[in-house]
């Protein structure tokens, strides 16, 4: 049971870590849908680490981020899907 749980946190914290990297090198402009992703799956397997590990503290924080993340993914869905209407309307003209 020790090494799974380990290897939960390490690969969630392996995802945030990638995604920070993406993001700090300026990578996740064409990505967007990809970071918030990794952003929402690395939290989310910290969360359960967190949980499993009994550690409050670090489960709030990784919970408010995977609620961040969830956010951010839905206010994105709702960019792009203005933004393909934006696009037929300009076809129809």
């Amino acid at each position: 049971m020790d090494l799974i749980l380990t290897s939960i946190g390490v690969i969630g914290l392996v995802i945030l870590l990638v995604a920070l990297v993406f993001n700090v090198k300026k990578r996740t402009r064409h990505r967007v849908l990809q970071y918030y992703l990794m952003q929402l799956f690395g939290a989310g397997l910290l969360c359960i680490y967190a949980f499993l590990t009994s550690s409050i503290i670090f489960f709030i924080l990784q919970g408010i981020w995977v609620i961040v993340s969830i956010y951010f993914l839905y206010e994105y869905s709702i960019v792009k899907k203005s933004e393909k209407k934006l696009k037929s309307k300009k076809k129809r003209k």
